[in-house]
C-alpha cells in the first residue's frame, strides 16, 4: 500500500514533472498492475522496451540499416541477372513462340508478314438481263509464313470525274475467308450499277484477321477447261422482261481439285479471274458456293460451276485462274 501524503518523485534530465494529477485510488492495487505497458510514454515518442526508454533517434537509425541491406541484395540480384541471359519476360512474343490457334488483327501479322493487294483490274459489263455493272478481280499476297489471313476488302466506285458511283452497300465490301501462309489467292466480284455511267473501281484492304496455325489444309484447282452452253437462250437466273437473249450462252468452268483437307467440305466456294492476253486482270466473277448438294472429298476430285456473270469480252478463257476456299465467309 502506498501513502497518501506527499511522495518525492523523481523526474528524467528534461522531463517536465506532471502537476494536479489525478490521485490515486484507494483501493488495493496489484504492483504489476502500476508497471507500464510497452507503448509510447507520453511526451517523449520513443517506445519503452523492457521498461527502458530507446535513445532518441533509434528509428532512423533502424531505417538506414534497413536500406544498406535493401541495396546490397538488389546489387546481388542484378549481378546474378547480368550473367546468364535476358529474363524471358523481356522478350517479345513473336510468331514462333506464339502457340497454334493465336489470333490477332492488324495490318503485320505476328511474324511482321503483311497481306497485299499485288494485281487488280476492271472492265465495265453489260449484264445479261441488259443493266449496267462492272467486273472487278484482285490477287492477293500473304507474306507470313505461319499465319492463315482472313480479310476484308473495301471496294470504292467512282464515276470519270472522281464522282462517287451508287452502289447497293453489299456491293461495297468482300471477303475471302482464308489466305494460306506464302500464298496467292484471288477474289473477284460483279456490281451493278445504278446508272449507266463509265466506273473506275479501287479495291483496298480495310482489315484483316490472323491466324497462327501449323496446319496447312489447303484448295488447289488446276487443269481448266471451259465451254460455253444455251447460246442464244435467256437463261433463267436473268428472267426479266426486257431482258435480250443471252446470245453469248453460259460459261462453265469444269477443274480438278486437289483437297488437303481430312474430311469432306460440305460448302466450299469458288471464285475466278479473268485476264486478257497480255495477263492483265480485267475482271472477276463473285465468291460464291460451289453449289449446295456439291461435296469435296478429301484428296481429288473433279467440279464443274456455272459462272452466272459472263467474263468481260476481253477475257481470254484459256488465262482464267480458279480460287478455291472451304467456306465462303
Amino acid at each position: 500500500m502506498r501513502d497518501n501524503a506527499s511522495v518525492l518523485e523523481y523526474h528524467e534530465p528534461g522531463e517536465q514533472p506532471m502537476h494536479d494529477a489525478a490521485p490515486e485510488p484507494a483501493h488495493d492495487t496489484p504492483d504489476r498492475a502500476a508497471e507500464p505497458e510497452d507503448d509510447v510514454p507520453a511526451g517523449t515518442g520513443e517506445p519503452a522496451v523492457g521498461g527502458v526508454r530507446l535513445a532518441p533517434g533509434w528509428h532512423v537509425a533502424s531505417a538506414s540499416l534497413l536500406v544498406v541491406i535493401l541495396v546490397l541484395a538488389g546489387i546481388l540480384v542484378a549481378r546474378h541477372a547480368g550473367a546468364g541471359d535476358a529474363p524471358a519476360a523481356a522478350a517479345s512474343p513473336s510468331a514462333s513462340t506464339r502457340a497454334p490457334g493465336t489470333v490477332s488483327t492488324g495490318r503485320l501479322a505476328p511474324d511482321r508478314g503483311t497481306l497485299r493487294i499485288a494485281e487488280s483490274g476492271f472492265t465495265n459489263i453489260t449484264t445479261p438481263s441488259g443493266g449496267p455493272a462492272v467486273s472487278w478481280g484482285v490477287v492477293l499476297s500473304n507474306s507470313s509464313h505461319r499465319a492463315v489471313a482472313a480479310v476484308l476488302l473495301k471496294i470504292t466506285y467512282r464515276d470519270r470525274d472522281g464522282g462517287p458511283v451508287r452502289v447497293r452497300k453489299f456491293f461495297r465490301t468482300a471477303k475471302a475467308a482464308e489466305i494460306m501462309p506464302g500464298s496467292r489467292a484471288g477474289v473477284g466480284g460483279v456490281a451493278q450499277l445504278s446508272n449507266r455511267v463509265s466506273a473506275t473501281v479501287r479495291v483496298s484492304v480495310d482489315s484483316v484477321l490472323w491466324t497462327v496455325t501449323s496446319q496447312r489444309h489447303a484448295l488447289r484447282a488446276s487443269n481448266l477447261t471451259t465451254d460455253w452452253r444455251d447460246q442464244g437462250r435467256q437463261a433463267e437466273y436473268w428472267k426479266h422482261p426486257t431482258a435480250a437473249a443471252n446470245r453469248r450462252g453460259n460459261l462453265y468452268l469444269t477443274f480438278r481439285v486437289d483437297s488437303g483437307f481430312p474430311t469432306v467440305l460440305s460448302y466450299p466456294a469458288v471464285t475466278a479471274i479473268y485476264r486478257d492476253g497480255h495477263g492483265r486482270i480485267v475482271g472477276g466473277a463473285p465468291l460464291d458456293t460451289l453449289g449446295t448438294d456439291v461435296l469435296v472429298p478429301a484428296g481429288w476430285s473433279e467440279q464443274t460451276v456455272r459462272m452466272w456473270y459472263p467474263p468481260p469480252a476481253g477475257a481470254v478463257e484459256a488465262r482464267t485462274e480458279v480460287y478455291l476456299y472451304s467456306r465462303r465467309d
